[in-house]
């Protein structure tokens, strides 16, 4: 089976790493939508539903039938015909975006089990993966955008997740700059905030790590009209006191 990258622009390359990707705009539409819906059966009447929203032409259900052909020639083995439509069936070692979602299950698991070593080493490679956002370059809709999301969402889970892990074995070299980086690029994760406040903290920068909460605080009652959340209103006592300064967040 060729590999199938889909974190990033779409990608295929056949067993020998020769690049196969579909030339045809339409035939690349359609592998992206049975990637997305993997495992389940994709209806023809679904297919041109996706590929041709606002009004199919006449030849509609034959072009399907043509891009099929091309896919089925591409993932030999792959791709299935049921009595009602089209399953695809791949693997984590055929997909990234398969191979991302349990590595990053996995680490997470680890991680939730005390056990940061293995979750360190299970998120890293499972994060290098991403190459730009889920099958950048065909066109989000609506068939795509839920997928997408729900992927995109695992990938900030096991950024934060990856960062704890690394908080807890005191890899702390470059963290503060690759959070602040995060919390501008998502700064509504406050997750993200709390780690960035331990990582200054942890490195002497106190002050700065109040100061970043005194950021996140001003950002959710400007941005959601809501104060943070009271683990991170925890960790900003915590380091108050430390700092000598008591009192409440």
């Amino acid at each position: 089976m060729p590999r199938i990258r889909m974190l990033g622009p779409l990608q295929v390359e056949d067993a020998a790493g020769r690049p196969v990707t579909p030339v045809r705009r339409k035939q690349r539409e359609l592998l992206s939508l049975l990637l997305v819906r993997a495992g389940a059966v994709v209806t023809t009447d679904e297919i041109v539903d996706c590929l041709w929203p606002a009004r199919p032409p006449a030849s509609a259900r034959a072009n399907v039938h043509s891009y099929v052909h091309g896919v089925r020639a591409l993932l030999p083995g792959g791709l299935t015909r049921t009595c009602t439509g089209y399953l695809l069936d791949v693997t984590p070692d055929d997909c990234d975006a398969l191979l991302f979602e349990r590595q990053a299950t996995l680490g997470g698991a680890a991680l939730s089990a005390g056990r940061p070593h293995e979750a360190a080493f299970l998120l890293a490679p499972a994060l290098a993966l991403w190459r730009g956002p889920v099958l950048a370059g065909i066109e989000r809709a609506d068939w795509l955008a839920p997928a997408a999301a729900r992927i995109e969402e695992a990938r900030l889970t096991a950024i934060e997740d990856h960062v704890q892990a690394r908080l807890l074995l005191g890899r702390l070299g470059g963290l503060a700059t690759e959070l602040t980086d995060a919390t501008a690029r998502y700064p509504l994760r406050e997750r993200l905030w709390g780690h960035l406040m331990l990582a200054l903290h942890r490195t002497g920068r106190s002050a700065e790590a109040l100061a970043a909460y005194g950021r996140l605080a001003d950002l959710l009652d400007r941005e959601l009209g809501t104060r943070p959340g009271p683990a991170i209103r925890r960790l900003h006592r915590g380091i108050r006191t430390l700092n000598g300064e008591p009192g409440a967040a």
